[in-house]
């Protein structure tokens, strides 16, 4: 839980876990990425871990490139929900392979199929939940179909996680754009802050909220982050930056990686 995951209990946790050698992990992806952060900022040793499953919220790729460097173990992702009416798991292939058998799903873009390939609305329907069935359940998520693996033999369809809860999308007047800023950041040598949140309320401007590290330096690191915000939101927004003091965790545990007021369903938050 993120919330054990402070600087006082940190230490418990770690030491369980090395003792234990674990052969696989499970968490959430922002748990498990504050359990990263908090160990190198102790200088403990990493810990190996050959299986690092991933559930609960969406996967970004500064999360995935964090897991490898430091567990050093294959990461494989689940998607599905407390409704239980989808099932998806990705495979040694990378696809996300749904469990047809448990869950039919559809993706709907203006009331509409979405073309294969085509961002729409993840709609659900339980073929395991005999008492209390679930037909053409709104998950509040949007995905894509991708059709069959191209890289194995297996009969179910696959799919991508493009949002979680809509949140995890900004909206932009041409539609949605998926956000990978960390990863640009990272790319581009920008390495002093640890966590880095947008929010967006307006069409045309985002927040980036980021909790800086031991490296930042505001003379030099203030406006090199708003510059390369820009340019790694592809322009579509005005950048203004908000330095937090704390990590910006939901009362849930959970840190979304994106919250936007615009996105199209619920609340602010992660996969279930």
């Amino acid at each position: 839980n993120t919330f054990h995951l402070n600087p006082q209990d940190f230490r418990h946790i770690y030491e369980a876990a090395a003792a234990y050698k674990p052969r696989m992990i499970v968490g959430h992806p922002s748990a498990l990425y504050s359990f990263c952060l908090q160990s190198e900022k102790s200088e403990l040793p990493a810990i190996k871990v050959p299986i690092i499953y991933s559930y609960s919220e969406k996967l970004y790729p500064h999360h995935l490139q964090k897991f490898r460097e430091y567990f050093g173990g294959e990461v494989f992702d689940y998607y599905g929900n407390r409704e239980n009416t989808l099932a998806v798991t990705q495979l040694p292939c990378r696809s996300y392979h749904i469990n047809s058998e448990f869950g039919y799903a559809e993706f709907v873009a203006d009331g509409k199929p979405a073309a294969e390939g085509a961002a729409g609305a993840i709609i659900t329907t339980a073929l395991a939940n005999y008492s209390v069935p679930l037909i053409r359940y709104d998950t509040g998520d949007i995905g894509r179909s991708l059709g069959k693996c191209p890289q194995c033999n297996l009969a179910h369809p696959t799919m991508e996680i493009v949002g979680g809860r809509g949140k995890d999308v900004l909206v932009t007047r041409d539609g949605f754009v998926n956000c990978h800023l960390e990863t640009y950041l990272a790319r581009n040598g920008f390495r002093s802050a640890d966590f880095i949140q947008i929010y967006q309320r307006e069409i045309d401007r985002v927040i980036v909220r980021f909790l800086p590290n031991t490296l930042f330096q505001l003379s030099r690191d203030q406006e090199r982050l708003r510059q390369l915000a820009h340019e790694g939101l592809s322009g579509y927004f005005e950048i203004e930056l908000e330095m937090l003091d704390k990590p910006p965790f939901t009362k849930a545990g959970k840190m979304p990686y994106v919250v936007s007021e615009l996105a199209p369903h619920g609340e602010a938050g992660g996969m279930s």
